[in-house]
């Protein structure tokens, strides 16, 4: 017999498809930026909801759909990056008027990846990615969730262990180890969002703290890029005032993270989850 839980899971598995659908369609007539970023996020979304959908249920077999929407969402990076550096430049160039090739160039990146996109879009094959969904509710339905609220604490601990285990790993001089926890924590972000669809319980982290550090790695990985993207457009060093500027604001970021990283550990705790 079914559960309220089990019922929760599969109203919200619709949800995130239907939505994910029609922001496909979205990009599928226009790729712009908001049209691009909706469906990054509706992606994001849909996939935390399959995965704590197997983490709740070990018999579902979702690795080729999470695999699909991992593939579309790699294909965005580059586009993504483009448009956050366009911003950022677009921003300073008052300031800096020697930005101005570097700009010119982030736009002809920018209109070559969007036209990339929207053969992407078109290419993915929503028919497939829904009967690859339809299979894992089905899978769902068979065996009913008897303590949905143990079982999410312990799907969330799952994903906690791993953020827990980036966390010990993360050196600021070492960006790798910045960007795997920065995954890890945006993972945890977009699971408790689903979790706390399924079931009305307190969230296992505090929203803002978690959002906040999420937002500040994403930050660093932003200016992170945008360095690297400067290095190849002035192979023989960008201009004194620009290299000065982009330098400062990596380490104010890294020295934000340096101070917060504390945070982390008090994150999340299994009875924070239960009532």
């Amino acid at each position: 017999m079914k559960t309220d839980a089990d019922r929760r899971i599969a109203k919200v598995l619709r949800r995130h498809w239907r939505n994910y659908r029609r922001l496909l369609q979205d990009c599928r007539r226009q790729a712009g930026e908001k049209q691009v970023h909706d469906f990054r996020v509706a992606s994001r979304r849909l996939l935390a909801a399959v995965t704590l959908c197997q983490l709740l249920k070990p018999d579902v077999r979702a690795r080729r759909l999470q695999s699909a929407i991992k593939q579309a969402l790699r294909g965005l990076n580059r586009l993504r990056d483009a448009q956050v550096m366009l911003r950022e430049i677009q921003a300073r160039l008052d300031d800096m008027p020697e930005l101005e090739d570097f700009l010119g160039h982030l736009r002809r990146r920018e209109s070559e990846l969007l036209k990339q996109a929207g053969k992407q879009f078109k290419s993915i094959n929503s028919g497939k990615l829904k009967r690859q969904l339809a299979k894992i509710r089905r899978c769902c339905a068979k065996k009913p969730l008897p303590e949905p609220a143990l079982a999410l604490s312990g799907a969330i601990g799952h994903v906690y262990a791993e953020v827990m285990a980036r966390y010990l790993d993360a050196d600021s001089a070492q960006w790798d180890s910045l960007h795997k926890l920065r995954i890890s924590l945006k993972q945890l972000r977009y699971i408790a969002l689903a979790a706390a669809d399924i079931k009305e319980f307190a969230p296992p982290t505090p929203a803002a703290s978690l959002e906040e550090l999420t937002t500040l790695l994403g930050d660093l990985q932003n200016a992170h890029v945008l360095q690297q993207e400067l290095q190849e457009f002035y192979p023989g060093g960008a201009p004194p005032e620009v290299e000065s500027y982009f330098a400062r604001q990596r380490r104010e970021l890294i020295a934000q993270f340096e101070q917060r990283k504390a945070e982390i550990p008090a994150l999340w705790r299994p009875d924070s989850s239960m009532r």
